[in-house]
């Protein structure tokens, strides 16, 4: 089998981007015929975001987009995932950390965010905002949702959490920092 490019492994995170983060949590799901190019588009993924930082142009064009001098990511959590997530948070007294084994994908676009999976598909309505940095580490896809890719494995720290309601929804929404 022939190398992947790193644009054939963006493609394909575009493309199956839930699918791989399904597979990165639990790898006995990999179909044997594919699990070599899931590796493969893994590896190259992990050395795009690795060696990618949010530029100051890519700043300040999110800032621009949301018209804030202090911009905000959001990332949608539903399904199990977002059910592990509030269990253990029901379950902690003191500090709350998260950190994803799968790629995470943030939006700087909060009605993305608020409305993805709005259509019933997950009971469990949970969503993230973080703050926006020259510097760290993601790579920043763009496109109509304007995602930004943050590494596996980033810990996050849940310092706040608030209930919104939004098309006869209610919506957690956690307000994390990065842990380190």
């Amino acid at each position: 089998m022939q190398s992947i490019t790193f644009k054939e492994a963006l493609e394909t995170w575009i493309a199956y981007g839930f699918s791989l983060n399904l597979y990165i949590r639990d790898p006995a799901k990999i179909p044997p015929d594919v699990e070599q190019k899931i590796a493969e588009t893994i590896k190259k993924l992990d050395a795009l975001v690795e060696s990618s930082t949010i530029s100051t142009e890519e700043w300040l064009a999110i800032s621009d987009y949301q018209k804030d001098s202090d911009p905000k990511l959001y990332r949608a959590v539903w399904g199990s995932f977002a059910k592990s997530i509030i269990d253990d948070m029901k379950t902690r007294d003191k500090q709350h950390l998260l950190a994803d084994p799968g790629f995470q994908s943030w939006t700087s676009d909060i009605d993305i965010a608020l409305d993805h999976f709005s259509n019933g598909q997950s009971k469990h309505n949970l969503r993230f905002q973080t703050g926006c940095y020259v510097g760290e580490q993601a790579y920043l896809i763009g496109g109509y949702a304007q995602e930004i890719l943050f590494p596996r494995n980033k810990c996050w720290e849940i310092v706040d959490c608030e209930t919104i309601q939004r098309s006869g929804r209610t919506i957690i929404l956690l307000t994390a920092k990065e842990y380190i």
